[in-house]
């Protein structure tokens, strides 16, 4: 992670990722800031018993867009949800 906040400081520009549940902590730690949920519930015009069967086990999941704003800073994450 180190190597991507370095990279995104030296071009100059926001880092936005989209966190897992089990992530989300680690970049609340590392200055990204919550932004959005998104629910994921993958479709299909034609489900076949292989889908449906996914579909049981898998069943919708949610991922949390995130930002870290240039050089860390988080007074402009607050403005992210007026984009």
């Amino acid at each position: 992670m180190d190597w991507g906040l370095k990279k995104a400081d030296e071009m100059g520009v926001d880092f936005y990722l989209d966190s897992t549940p089990y992530g989300k902590p680690l970049y609340e730690a590392n200055g990204f800031t919550y932004i959005e949920e998104n629910v994921n519930i993958p479709t299909t015009d034609n489900p076949d018993e292989k889908w449906k069967e996914i579909e049981n086990k898998v069943g919708p999941f949610t991922f949390w867009l995130m930002v870290r704003p240039f050089s860390g800073s988080k007074s402009s994450a607050a403005d992210e949800k007026n984009l």
